[in-house]
């Protein structure tokens, strides 16, 4: 049943990066050269890859903490319990948390960033088709630095601590209480977070039809209701078989797939369930 799935990374128009021009990044890494945007945007996520070979690919994801404390210890507690990886070594100049590690299965070819920077945190990660010098690390370092620099900039910062795709006022009866935050992740896609509770949303681009990706969901192991007033390729789903604590409505329009996730960490009420596909018909699509 694929519209109940975690959705994959989103693709994106070859939008700029707000935050990391490419001549920034033929720069940092002059031996990769020419690079491009794969997945761009004003804030949250950006993914660009060498045009003269390959595979090698730069990205990074910022998200935001409440305070600069809580950033560091994000950063520490992922530190001390990576079940995964390897490799794992400080580096100087990202934050005083700040690391780097590898992946077994990868090995010598890709190297991941761990960095914090006031209430930023940055995951990022370069890989090669060659395996991956202390060189290339330095050069990486100072992209990730560029990363972490989004808070001294007013205009990226409010663009990564906003959701051009989020009603507001909807949004805040979905999620209530103190301690509200949300942010951009890229382009195509946000979160807002209160309390324990989130509403993500993922705008894919498709080369399916509708009727391919929908015709098989009934009969799945959620409950799946259509919902007319968002068009007759829409479905609202909740109530899955060994996790019931989510509710997801998800909808065509033009050629991407739209999803809204609410996870309260309980099974969503019917009032909550109805807010969402509030949510969704309010959208707000960024130009």
């Amino acid at each position: 049943m694929l519209s109940l799935l975690p959705v994959s990374v989103p693709l994106s128009a070859a939008e700029p990066c707000g935050w990391l021009p490419t001549r920034d990044v033929d720069a940092a890494l002059p031996e990769f050269a020419p690079w491009d945007v794969m997945n761009g945007g004003a804030a949250g996520a950006c993914t660009f890859m060498s045009t003269s070979g390959g595979p090698r690919i730069f990205s990074a994801r910022q998200m935001v903490e409440a305070s600069a404390q809580a950033a560091a210890s994000v950063v520490r507690g992922i530190r001390d319990s990576p079940p995964e990886s390897h490799g794992v070594m400080a580096v100087k100049g990202l934050g005083a948390e700040a690391y780097t590690y590898r992946l077994s299965e990868l090995s010598d070819r890709t190297i991941f960033f761990v960095a914090h920077e006031g209430r930023v945190v940055v995951f990022a990660s370069l890989s090669l088709e060659v395996p991956v010098t202390p060189e290339h690390i330095e050069d990486a370092t100072r992209l990730v630095r560029a990363a972490l620099a989004i808070e001294r900039d007013p205009v990226a910062f409010a663009a990564l601590t906003s959701c051009p795709w989020f009603t507001a006022d909807v949004l805040r009866r979905l999620l209530p209480g103190e301690g509200f935050r949300q942010q951009s992740l890229g382009s195509d896609a946000c979160i807002a977070m209160v309390d324990g509770s989130s509403v993500t949303l993922t705008a894919v681009e498709m080369q399916r039809l509708p009727a391919e990706l929908f015709a098989h969901t009934r009969g799945g192991p959620c409950t799946l209701e259509p919902v007319a007033s968002l068009g007759p390729w829409s479905e609202i789903g909740w109530g899955c078989q060994g996790d019931r604590t989510y509710a997801m409505v998800s909808y065509f329009r033009s050629n991407q797939l739209i999803t809204y996730t609410f996870s309260p960490g309980r099974e969503p009420t019917a009032a909550e369930r109805g807010l969402l596909i509030e949510l969704a018909k309010s959208a707000r699509f960024p130009k």
